[in-house]
């Protein structure tokens, strides 16, 4: 689909999330944002080495240890001042600190290759010294410099989906950018597969098997419908305690896009932490 078309897709199911309408607006212009500056990134791997990568999924790790991510720091930059000049439209509240940033990275004193490094590395300590020496509060720099490296990976993920063979990966975590899943649908055929939510990767997986700790056994999964229709289930595993979101689009339908499902699920996050549910969002 257009990513122009986003925004008019997720109104349609705003009643069904219970979240604020505009709040919920502004995270979705924020999806289209990045679908959109994806486009800028998708060059950069668009000649991957397949063998090399299809090698190291067989040995249980993700695509993009064997792919030179080639960080760049104007590119980063560029797709990080699109985002804040996003949220500083759609968040006032937010436009000092959003400024700071701007301003901290053109006058390098904030570098997004080593942020992105630092968390590629899993080095999250990294993040809030900086936050603290630049003035702002850790999480709005985890936040953004988390959606300027989703676009990169989404990116990566857009161009190696369709050349690597993903019948070899059995494991719950994203094959592209190793990250965890707790969101499942199923295909009108009836077949299983689970979504990133962070780079959008798609892969088969068992029905009924825990993403998380690999737990088959029927009898340890209880599955809820959530919905009469049962177009959304929430499976919870008694062998790990976890849970994961399934979309049915056998009820469903496949009208709206995938990349909506996470957020059209919202309410069974909210079951699962067992938080009362606010009265769903009105669409507009």
């Amino acid at each position: 689909m257009q990513s122009e078309d986003l925004v008019g897709k997720a109104r349609k199911i705003y009643k069904d999330i219970p979240i604020d309408p505009s709040s919920l607006e502004t995270y979705v212009k924020l999806m289209q944002l990045q679908e959109d500056l994806q486009k800028a990134f998708e060059g950069k791997y668009s000649n991957v080495d397949v063998e090399s990568i299809n090698s190291t999924l067989r040995e249980g790790k993700p695509a993009f240890l064997a792919v030179n991510l080639d960080l760049d720091e104007e590119e980063l930059g560029e797709a990080m001042l699109k985002i804040t000049e996003l949220l500083k439209s759609e968040l006032p509240d937010l436009t000092g600190s959003l400024e700071k940033l701007e301003e901290a990275w053109k006058s390098r004193k904030l570098s997004l290759v080593d942020l992105g490094n630092s968390l590629l590395a899993g080095n999250v300590d990294y993040a809030h010294r900086k936050a603290e020496e630049l003035g702002v509060d850790h999480e709005v720099l985890e936040a953004v410099s988390a959606w300027v490296m989703q676009v990169l990976f989404q990116a990566l993920a857009s161009q190696l989906s369709g050349k690597l063979d993903f019948t070899t990966w059995s494991l719950g975590r994203c094959p592209v950018c190793g990250g965890s899943t707790r969101l499942e649908f199923i295909e009108p055929d009836g077949s299983a597969r689970l979504k990133c939510q962070f780079c959008g990767t798609e892969w088969g997986f068992p029905t009924d098997k825990c993403p998380y700790c690999g737990n088959e056994r029927g009898e340890a999964v209880t599955s809820i419908p959530v919905e009469r229709d049962g177009r959304f289930v929430l499976n919870v595993c008694h062998v790990c305690g976890r849970y994961w979101k399934v979309v049915d689009e056998r009820v469903a339908g496949q009208e709206i896009p995938r990349r909506l499902y996470d957020l059209w699920t919202f309410k069974l996050d909210l079951i699962a932490s067992g938080e009362k549910l606010p009265p769903a969002g009105q669409s507009e």
